[in-house]
């Protein structure tokens, strides 16, 4: 089953409503998660020096990783 690493900045709850919105976007494309995705969830907890260890964590882990930010959101495939 594919597996998609989020890794947030911020703490869950403040950051709740975007990342529905990042699960209800893959459900619009077909993707449910624990069904046929499995989306893994990395928090920063707003200290910028836990964001690059959490990625290369996902980054040894899976194939593909997306980045939530209040400014902006990247995402990026290891099979691009």
């Amino acid at each position: 089953m594919p597996r998609i690493g989020v890794l947030v900045p911020s703490t869950p709850g403040a950051t709740e409503q975007s990342v529905e919105a990042f699960k209800q976007g893959l459900r619009e494309h077909g993707y449910v998660e624990e069904q046929n995705i499995i989306v893994e969830l990395r928090y920063g907890e707003a200290r910028g020096e836990r964001l690059s260890d959490l990625a290369e964590l996902v980054r040894m882990m899976i194939g593909a990783h997306r980045h939530l930010s209040s400014a902006r959101s990247v995402g990026r495939s290891r099979d691009q």
